[in-house]
């Protein structure tokens, strides 16, 4: 399964070997016309979720929750890979921020991957580069915990 995905995506953030992945879950999300689906996994201790499509204010709110749900059920290590995230909105700045406060709060750690150009540069315009610890690639991001 995490080979078919890598070579779907063509990428090597997704290219993740069977045996890191303990759980599995896909939810998919449509809001405002824009579609988003996430997939939260495991390797070890840490919790991986990949986003693809817009985070946006018609579906941050799922997204926040089934991390909640996982930082709930004891996950203190999140890692968000964007690599296949088209945009994120105002509001989807604001629930990343929002998960980093509460992550934090738990004892935990947030690390964000894959971010592509355009996502980049949102982050350094808004300050936010300075608040998440964020990498290249999924493996450094996960080696970083």
């Amino acid at each position: 399964m995490a080979a078919e995905r890598a070579a779907r995506a063509g990428g090597a953030c997704l290219a993740v070997p069977a045996w890191f992945i303990f759980a599995n879950f896909t939810h998919t999300v449509t809001g405002a016309g824009h579609a988003m689906s996430f997939t939260i996994s495991r390797k070890g201790d840490i919790a991986i979720v990949e986003v693809e499509g817009q985070l946006i204010v018609g579906n941050r709110q799922e997204l926040k929750q089934k991390i909640v749900d996982e930082l709930d059920g004891g996950v203190r290590k999140v890692l968000i890979d964007f690599e296949r995230t088209g945009y994120i909105d105002s509001s989807g700045l604001g629930v990343l921020v929002s998960l980093a406060k509460r992550i934090r709060d738990v004892g935990g750690e947030l690390r964000l991957a894959c971010l592509h150009d355009e996502l980049q540069t949102l982050f350094e315009l808004t300050k936010l580069d300075t608040l998440f610890q964020i990498s290249k690639t999924r493996e450094h991001a996960i080696e970083s915990f």
